[in-house]
């Protein structure tokens, strides 16, 4: 028998011997053709190349796939990293490391849509209330002799001051207020939404919450602490509200503040209107509180 035989036409020639040995001349000739199983054919192998091809292209496209989500939740993962460090740098850079109140830098980037926003209430309402809550209240305090605090305890407990302070403003202006240290000891409230004669209160509450619990610092010592408050309202001239822009507000706050201090601290002096008054005529320098009748003054005490 044969066996392993590709398919395809053979010849089988076959000899024949007789009992002496002796061999015929002549070979009987068979042809043969060997027909190729079904899996043997040109078709079937036709076939299986090209589910082989088939199958090598759907596990490239399965891996290509597989590598291109694979890499695009690291792109979302990068994304969102990007995205959170870049909030967490900007929150950084317009807060005050030491207190968590915002910074200048903030304020510079918020006024100009709050006092815009106190304008359009000024410029298109036909009927204007004085008791509508679209006021905006500039507040600077500084807390008293606060030089004296570092140099009799130590400048880690003038820190703890600070902080302590910008807590007990937190728990008296509302969250929507929005809460700045200026600078060294000094600090400043935007309040927004609100009516202006609620200002003279809000100025009054803040300065008996600083002054009528003592400052505690870590080691238990307790530190009584005062605070000198100046305000002005914004639009002072509700009549002609861009009369008085952010600088000059700014400034008559704080020559306010300066009163404040001046008439013997632990207190405040506000300005709640300035009617018909232009800022070039008072010469505001800051320290000369402007003695005019047309300034709706308010002082503590």
């Amino acid at each position: 028998s044969y066996g392993g035989l590709q398919p395809g036409r053979y010849r089988l020639e076959v000899y024949a011997t007789n009992h002496h040995g002796m061999w015929g001349d002549r070979p009987l000739l068979l042809d043969i053709e060997l027909l190729p199983a079904w899996w043997q054919t040109r078709w079937a192998q036709a076939a299986a190349l090209l589910a082989l091809l088939g199958l090598a292209w759907a596990l490239l496209r399965w891996g290509v796939a597989r590598r291109t989500a694979q890499l695009g939740r690291r792109e979302a993962a990068l994304q969102a990293l990007v995205e959170q460090r870049t909030a967490e740098l900007r929150e950084a850079s317009t807060t005050d490391p030491l207190t968590g109140l915002r910074n200048r830098r903030y304020l510079d980037s918020r006024v100009a849509s709050d006092l815009q926003l106190a304008l359009r209430h000024y410029t298109e309402s036909r009927h204007r209330n004085p008791d509508d809550e679209a006021d905006l209240l500039v507040m600077l305090m500084d807390l008293d002799h606060f030089k004296r605090i570092n140099d009799r305890h130590g400048h880690a407990a003038g820190d703890q001051v600070l902080v302590e302070f910008a807590r007990r403003l937190r728990t008296v202006f509302r969250e929507s207020d929005v809460l700045v240290r200026w600078g060294g000891e000094e600090f400043l409230a935007l309040a927004r939404g609100g009516a202006r004669g609620g200002a003279t209160e809000l100025a009054a509450r803040f300065g008996a919450a600083v002054r009528e619990q003592p400052f505690t610092l870590a080691d238990g010592r307790t530190l009584p602490v005062t605070v000198s408050i100046g305000f002005a309202v914004f639009p002072l001239d509700p009549d002609t509200p861009r009369a008085w822009g952010w600088d000059a507000t700014l400034s008559l706050a704080d020559a306010a503040l300066y009163a404040a201090k001046a008439q013997g601290r632990d207190g405040y002096v506000g300005v709640l209107r300035a009617d018909g008054l232009r800022p070039e005529e008072l010469g505001l320098d800051g320290e000369t509180w402007p003695d005019d009748p047309r300034l709706q003054v308010r002082r503590s005490g």
